[in-house]
């Protein structure tokens, strides 16, 4: 019997760490439920009706923060990059008639005029594949349509 004595203790040792360790979140838990404004919502009174805020998705969503620089140079390395090497992976396009661009091309220091380049939306790789397939200095200044309602209704979706 006297080999079963340290596992008994180490038992009981075990059982008095687990209830501390208990306790300690149960502590935290309380401690974080008891903190007021401004850490969680203030408390309406009786009688008063909250307005619902507007939705900041679908044709709400603030997109300005996509065209500051940051976002730019992150994009322009995930298109260099990433999406590059996905699209080759996957479809290896072949891009043909960019002499039909030619006349289009702007001089030196100008900006290159407004043209519609539209893909015929077989699928969501379409976007990547237009991406990579459109030349400078338009890919740099492109803008993407998507549907509010399909690609902007949670903020994960709406940022990728």
């Amino acid at each position: 019997m006297k080999g079963s004595q340290p596992l008994r203790e180490m038992r009981l040792a075990g059982r008095a760490i687990g209830a501390r360790g208990r306790s300690m979140r149960t502590r935290a838990k309380r401690s974080v439920g008891s903190v007021g404004f401004p850490y969680r919502a203030p408390e309406v009174p009786r009688g008063v009706t909250v307005p619902e805020l507007p939705s900041r998705l679908e044709a709400n969503y603030e997109t300005a923060w996509a065209r500051e620089a940051p976002a730019r140079a992150v994009r322009r390395l995930l298109q260099a990059g990433p999406l590059r090497l996905f699209v080759k992976i996957v479809a290896d396009p072949e891009i043909a008639g960019l002499d039909r661009l030619a006349d289009f091309r702007p001089a030196k220091n100008e900006d290159p005029p407004a043209l519609i380049f539209t893909p015929n939306h077989h699928s969501h790789l379409d976007t990547g594949l237009c991406l990579m397939a459109i030349p400078e200095p338009w890919r740099s200044k492109i803008v993407v349509g998507a549907a509010a309602d399909y690609f902007f209704t949670t903020r994960i979706s709406a940022a990728s």
